[in-house]
């Protein structure tokens, strides 16, 4: 069963235009994929083109933000890992969660998400950071 989630605390140095999650669905933790998803669906879910969004936790799973990290074509969005683990840095988050749509409507991943989630996950380790989970929508 899960808590509500404290008040978000404020970040001394914001230079990631994190947007607050809607105060409704803030109060309680991304507990499991399917939360997040909701959430994600809600976001991004009918665009034409491939969104790449990030959600910024504490280490207690509760959301702080989230930021549409990046945004490609019909069939492919460009992500940065070092830049999305700066991102996650700098807002002062514990773990992220990071969703992508496929316009398509096939939500499986393809090599290329494969490749980059690895890829997050190396790099947020190497930081002390949690990468959650990785989501398609």
């Amino acid at each position: 069963m899960a808590t509500d989630c404290p008040a978000p605390r404020r970040m001394v140095c914001k230079l990631v235009p994190a947007r607050q999650i809607p105060s409704g669905l803030a109060k309680m933790p991304l507990d499991g994929p399917a939360r997040a998803a909701s959430i994600a669906r809600a976001l991004i879910g009918d665009l034409a083109s491939e969104h790449f969004l990030v959600f910024f936790l504490t280490a207690a799973s509760c959301p702080i933000g989230y930021e549409i990290y990046t945004y490609g074509a019909r069939a492919h969005v460009a992500v940065d890992p070092p830049g999305l683990i700066r991102a996650v840095i700098v807002s002062g988050a514990d773990s992220f969660v990071t969703v992508h749509n496929h316009p398509s409507g096939r939500a499986l991943p393809s090599a290329a998400d494969e490749s980059v989630w690895a890829e997050l996950d190396k790099r947020a380790e190497a930081v002390g950071l949690h990468h959650l989970d990785d989501l398609v929508l």
